[in-house]
C-alpha cells in the first residue's frame, strides 16, 4: 500500500480521511451507532464524541435517570 512514492502517503492519509467522515456522518445520521469497531473507539473513547448531537441527549437522559 505504502510504496517509496510521495503521492502515497497523502492518499492514505486521503483515504482515511472519508473513511473517518463516513463513520461520523454515519452516526450522526443514525443516532449514534457505529459499523465498524474502530469507527466506536476512535469517535466514541475520545473527544470527538461531543461532535455527535445525539451524544448530548443520551449523555442527559442518563444523568437524569440515574438523579431519580
Amino acid at each position: 500500500m505504502l510504496q517509496g512514492r510521495t503521492w502515497a502517503p497523502t492518499v492514505a492519509a486521503l483515504g482515511l480521511l472519508a473513511w473517518f467522515v463516513g463513520h461520523w456522518s454515519f452516526a450522526v445520521r443514525n443516532d449514534v451507532h457505529y459499523r465498524s469497531r474502530l469507527a466506536l473507539v476512535v469517535i466514541d473513547k475520545t473527544p470527538l464524541r461531543w461532535t455527535i448531537p445525539r451524544y448530548w441527549q443520551l449523555r442527559r437522559q442518563r444523568r437524569q435517570t440515574v438523579a431519580c
